[in-house]
């Protein structure tokens, strides 16, 4: 029964197909897919949609590419399963999307002086906004982005978001790598990007991550209605 549901929601979904497949290091690929019928879905900086690939399971990916481009992109890192099998996607693949969705949008939120707070394969929704800033030239936003690995090689697009910022006035990337600077804490974000009352931050990255950084946000006086976080 389960199996007849999923080829329905799969069937029922927008069909695509896979133009490239980039492995971008030994657990992350980048997959990029037309759609089949020439329309493309229409969605908004850090939304995500759901895929399934030749009839498999529809799983949620945040989208990395910015609206109106001919193909969508997402970027894959291998943690089970389903997601191991993606490394050895092929070109031509069929794909079922679903989507998008989301309201964990920059624009979302009232204040414009925000700081993002990105965890491991938490970048995602954060590179389509990112690569928004740089087209959004006249933008009021200011973005202080910190983007947490495990190591440098562990932050796969930390080049890509280091060339936005220096085409951006208005988004600062602050790498943060855990072999060499430890876990990122609520003290030094406030040390780096300043005062933080009033500050709209939003946060994206493993649960036990977000939970204590919110803990310490609370705790240096940071209010609750401020603190935005998505778990991946």
């Amino acid at each position: 029964m389960c199996g007849a549901i999923f080829d329905f929601l799969f069937k029922k979904g927008k069909k695509y197909i896979v133009t490239e497949v980039k492995k971008m290091n030994g657990q992350v690929v980048q997959i990029a897919m037309a759609p089949k019928n020439g329309k493309n879905i229409k969605y908004l900086p850090g939304q995500f949609i759901r895929v399934g690939f030749n009839g498999s399971v529809a799983k949620p990916f945040s989208l990395i590419s910015l609206p109106g481009e001919k193909e969508i992109v997402i970027s894959v890192k291998a943690l089970g399963d389903f997601t191991t099998k993606l490394q050895d996607l092929h070109v031509g693949a069929l794909a079922g999307v679903q989507g998008p969705f989301g309201k964990f949008l920059f624009k979302n939120f009232v204040g414009k002086n925000q700081i993002w707070i990105a965890g491991g394969i938490g970048i995602m929704p954060f590179l389509s906004m990112s690569k928004f800033l740089v087209q959004d030239s006249g933008s009021e936003y200011k973005i202080v982005l910190f983007y947490c690995a495990n190591t440098k090689d562990e932050a796969v697009y930390i080049d890509d978001l280091l060339e936005y910022s220096k085409q951006s006035p208005n988004l600062n990337v602050i790498p943060f790598f855990c072999d060499k600077d430890g876990f990122l804490s609520a003290k030094e974000i406030e040390e780096t990007a300043g005062d933080l009352n009033g500050r709209e931050i939003l946060m994206c990255g493993p649960p036990p991550m977000l939970a204590a950084l919110r803990k310490q946000l609370k705790e240096i006086g940071v209010s609750d209605r401020f603190i935005h976080g998505e778990e991946f």
